[in-house]
């Protein structure tokens, strides 16, 4: 990694050897954003006779001139005196004016190196006012400003300059109701979000306007810096619900809005109604092509998937008929779930619809396998349902379904789960060796295919999985009185990570493994056999809060959704800017 503050500035020496003895290199890096929270820090570092040794100010940027974080800096002291003892000090600065400040009173141990890192924390902005005068803040908060050097890890010229940082936690705030309904990660570690804000906003120092509901979509790199931002309007509204990745890096996202979308250079109209729209980015997040879909009535799209072979799925709901660019969709008989599958290049490729006869169905969560079938789970009302090949016949009002498309749109399996009224199936996943797992919320009894489970009160939350074939390998339903839904499911290494939503008590075969006063969100890991929890994080304070979203890697799972208040995890923390904020949770499992 290139150190972009390549100064090694000897502060309390008269001269900096080339591998000095006794040495302290400081280590600066933040999660904040640049430049929208912040475009610079000033470095002061003071010795032991009070004397101010250094005082710069530095830019960050890729301009000649200025720097980029992380960066590094070396002290030695005078004489080779390893008992001298040092203040550092580091400010974060916006336009040359400071924010709030951390530092660190520290000496030296006589002939090593030693590292001191010194992070400017977003926490800080609220927080460092509230420090005492022997305290700063740090990334856990008010903290002791004495450092003693002996704990301080020795420097390693040939290792990057900070450790990737696991956890990060990124908030995206109006002064109304904000959320992230899709979120996903690429290969290279960048995580992206899809969503709505619900007034004015400002992202990366930028203000983004919305007379009553934006759609948001949104690009953070493995160290949750912002990369890129989209806000697009409605004539009323317009809603980011998905988003996804594909092999090639291309980034695809869906919605729905009425009126005119303006989508960078494209504009999309919805002739008078609610359209659904899907389009793809590259990386860097410039426009590759966008469509919009709907002839009569509201269409909307709620989730969208991009296969092994770069093919895209989408699905959601209908009303009328409808066209995806293939033949005409059946009428629907009141809102009908929908599936349609297109190219690269947006081309359509294949789609079905489907529903039951007394109530509205839904396409709710899309996955491909690695041989590009596609997944489809949500929930259709009572009646005849054909799945494209397949007639179930529903008593229920509302019932859960899973259902696996070839690649040519013929249909491999269909399995179905009858529970109630209030059921769903909000999303679904594949993992190794192609097995499937799904997740929802289902009153009284349900079966899986490997006999009856009962929840413990309103709704509890579901996960399910089946092999490659749809034949059911484990279930589970916990939760407690309240209502506890599942949003989200992912394969993490060989856990099985699931997050949704909770209220009250939330208990796990028997065992409470949460609580909350009122509704929280959670995220927690599971046995591959669901019988085990691993782990378990309840997320939020007062107010509702809730993970509506879920992305994993081996080695990284992303979290995101809405909270109301205060929200903390780990060393990260974050305060609504007024109503619900969207977060995005960045950890490792």
């Amino acid at each position: 990694m290139t150190r972009h503050l390549a100064l090694l500035l000897a502060f309390l020496a008269t001269g900096c050897s080339a591998d000095p003895l006794t040495e302290m290199v400081v280590v600066i890096n933040s999660d904040m954003s640049s430049p929208g929270e912040f475009d610079g820090f000033r470095v002061v570092v003071t010795g032991n006779d009070q004397q101010v040794t250094t005082d710069r100010h530095y830019f960050l940027g890729d301009l000649e001139g200025q720097v980029a974080l992380p960066a590094d800096f070396g002290v030695t002291p005078k004489n080779d005196d390893a008992s001298r003892r040092l203040t550092v000090e580091i400010s974060a600065t916006l336009s040359g004016a400071p924010l709030f400040s951390t530092r660190a009173v520290t000496g030296f141990v006589k002939g090593k190196t030693l590292r001191l890192d010194m992070f400017l924390a977003r926490r800080c902005l609220t927080e460092a006012a509230q420090c005492q005068p022997n305290e700063t803040c740090r990334v856990n908060g008010c903290a002791p400003e004495q450092v003693d050097p002996s704990t301080l890890p020795s420097f390693d010229p040939n290792a990057p300059l900070a450790s990737e940082s696991t956890t990060w936690l990124q908030t995206a705030g109006s002064s109304a109701a904000d959320d992230w309904m899709g979120t996903a990660i690429d290969a290279d570690g960048n995580v992206y979000a899809a969503g709505h804000h619900d007034a004015d906003i400002r992202m990366g120092g930028q203000l983004y306007p919305a007379s009553q509901t934006a759609a948001m979509i949104a690009s953070y790199d493995r160290a949750g810096k912002l990369r890129w931002f989209k806000s697009y309007n409605g004539q009323y509204l317009a809603v980011a619900s998905g988003v996804a990745v594909g092999p090639n890096g291309h980034v695809c996202a869906t919605g729905w809005f009425d009126g005119q979308l303006q989508m960078d250079d494209q504009l999309l109209d919805s002739g008078g109604y609610q359209n659904t729209f899907l389009g793809c980015y590259d990386s860097a997040g410039k426009l590759s092509w966008a469509k919009t879909f709907g002839d009569q009535g509201n269409v909307q799209t709620r989730a969208v998937a991009v296969a092994p072979n770069g093919d895209i799925g989408i699905a959601g709901v209908y009303p009328n008929v409808q066209n995806f660019g293939g033949p005409p969709l059946p009428a629907a008989r009141e809102d009908d779930a929908f599936v349609a599958r297109f190219n690269s290049t947006g081309q359509h490729e294949f789609s079905w619809g489907f529903g039951g006869e007394t109530g509205d169905d839904i396409g709710r969560a899309v996955a491909f396998d690695s041989q590009s079938n596609m997944l489809v789970a949500g929930y259709v009302s009572s009646g005849t349902v054909d799945f494209g090949g397949t007639q179930v016949t529903f008593t229920a009002p509302k019932n859960a379904f899973v259902v696996k498309y070839r690649p040519d749109g013929t249909l491999a399996w269909v399995r179905t789960f009858e529970s109630g009224d209030a059921q769903n199936l909000h999303s679904v996943a594949v993992g190794p060796d192609d097995r499937v797992a799904i997740a929802g919320a289902f009153p009284g009894s349900v079966d899986f295919g490997q006999g009856k489970l009962q929840s413990a009160g309103d709704l509890d939350a579901a996960v399910a999985v089946f092999t490659a074939d749809g034949t059911p390998m484990a279930s589970a339903l916990f939760g407690g009185p309240g209502a506890d839904v599942a949003y989200g499911v992912r394969f993490s290494g060989d856990s099985v990570i699931v997050s949704g939503s909770f209220t009250g008590d939330m208990a796990f075969r028997g065992t409470s493994i949460l609580g909350a006063s009122d509704q929280n969100g959670f995220v927690l890991a599971l046995s591959p056999d669901l019988s085990t929890v691993r782990w378990a994080h309840s997320l939020g304070g007062t107010g509702t809060d809730s993970v509506e979203s879920l992305a994993a890697t081996s080695s990284t799972v992303v979290a995101a959704g809405q909270f109301a208040q205060q929200l903390d995890f780990e060393s990260a923390s974050a305060t609504s800017a007024g109503g619900q904020d969207a977060f995005v949770l960045h950890f490792a499992p």
